[in-house]
């Protein structure tokens, strides 16, 4: 297997850590701060990431579960397999002992990485009921992880650049839950396959792949969804990927991050339409009034493009004077105002998809863009 084998996320790495390395990889929020880290920063924790999982030996054709919430340690932990030809089997933390033996049991993990204590408690009480028991991590051991891994790389000068060159775009790279909520199976993605993904979410989507776009995780990276976003398509185009501090803070997060592209299960487009409506109900008259005319005048001009007509000359003005009223304001408190086109992860109700086609946001089920 030689570098011209086809494109690698480890490769794919390393080459935006040298183009563009201080550009932003990741933002992570934590305490209500967000925090960057450019690519370079990112590659070189990957890197020790990797040594470290290399003296557990983690090697090529090895599998490593990982099992947590969504972060940058996640994509970390993912990348660092990567480097060393090894592939992910994600899992949701919140998986049952059941999924978590399966997902195990066909991955053959040789080394389990754990998210917090829950993770940890849920991996020992299963040991047991596995013919090979992974080696455990937790992510508050991963500083003496990254530690062992420096003093073995130091002893083996330029071995991780030699695992990174022999990679094969047909190695599998990941191994995750088709969907949020079937983990009875995993989809088997090669680093060719994740990378194809990601080139068939760029022809639909509007933002063209431009570098500064930025996404905001929210599905769990065990599911092929946020693997197509998160990992493929930011690798891809060197996209920013902001990181929640919690499930609870996305919608405020989307409005500080304001990203063009946002992939999430129907419940989070619910929500957002929901907050809406409360702001709606806490109006005045005159608030009411004028956004149910905007939105009436929105939904009017998507019914004329989802026909593939243009709007007529007064409903295009109409529509104009309803998006400097109200739809641009609403697509602004709600983290949208960059963002022309969103993805659920699943069939949004039909009263969920108008109403974000009438504020000017076209809601596409993901299957749509796979």
């Amino acid at each position: 297997m030689t570098e011209g084998s086809g494109p690698t996320t480890a490769r794919r790495l390393l080459a935006l850590a040298a183009e563009r390395p201080r550009a932003i990889a990741t933002l992570e929020k934590r305490h209500g701060i967000w925090h960057p880290v450019t690519w370079a920063d990112h590659a070189a924790r990957v890197r020790e990431a990797a040594s470290g999982l290399a003296t557990l030996g983690v090697g090529r054709g090895d599998r490593v579960a990982v099992i947590a919430d969504n972060g940058p340690a996640w994509r970390i932990a993912e990348l660092a397999a990567h480097c060393l030809g090894a592939a992910v089997v994600g899992i949701d933390p919140a998986s049952t002992d059941e999924a978590v033996l399966r997902a195990l049991d066909l991955g053959e993990a040789r080394v389990a990485v754990a998210g917090d204590e829950a993770a940890v408690d849920q991996l020992a009480r299963i040991a047991g009921r596995l013919a090979a028991p992974p080696h455990v991590v937790a992510w508050s051991a991963w500083s003496e992880l990254i530690a062992a891994g420096r003093r073995d790389a130091d002893a083996r000068p330029g071995w991780l650049d030699g695992e990174i060159a022999a990679g094969s775009a047909e190695e599998v790279a990941v191994l995750c839950a088709a969907s949020e909520t079937d983990e009875s199976g995993r989809a088997r993605l090669t680093h060719r396959e994740l990378f194809a993904l990601a080139a068939q979410l760029q022809r639909v989507d509007p933002s063209g792949g431009r570098r500064e776009v930025a996404l905001v995780v929210a599905m769990p990276m065990a599911w092929i969804g946020e693997q197509m976003t998160s990992v493929a398509y930011a690798l891809a185009h060197g996209t920013t990927v902001a990181f929640p501090e919690d499930a609870a803070t996305t919608h405020a997060d989307l409005r500080e991050i304001g990203p063009d592209l946002v992939l999430g299960p129907p419940r989070l487009w619910e929500a957002l339409r929901a907050t809406v409506e409360r702001r709606i109900a806490d109006a005045g008259w005159l608030g009411r009034r004028t956004l149910a005319w905007a939105l009436g005048v929105g939904a009017a001009v998507a019914e004329h493009r989802a026909r593939g007509a243009s709007p007529g000359p007064r409903l295009a003005a109409a529509h104009r004077i309803a998006d400097a009223l109200a739809l641009g304001a609403v697509r602004d408190q709600l983290g949208l105002s960059r963002t022309r086109r969103g993805y659920a992860t699943g069939a949004p109700p039909p009263e969920v998809a108008r109403f974000f086609h009438a504020i000017g946001v076209e809601l596409v089920a993901v299957e749509a863009a796979r």
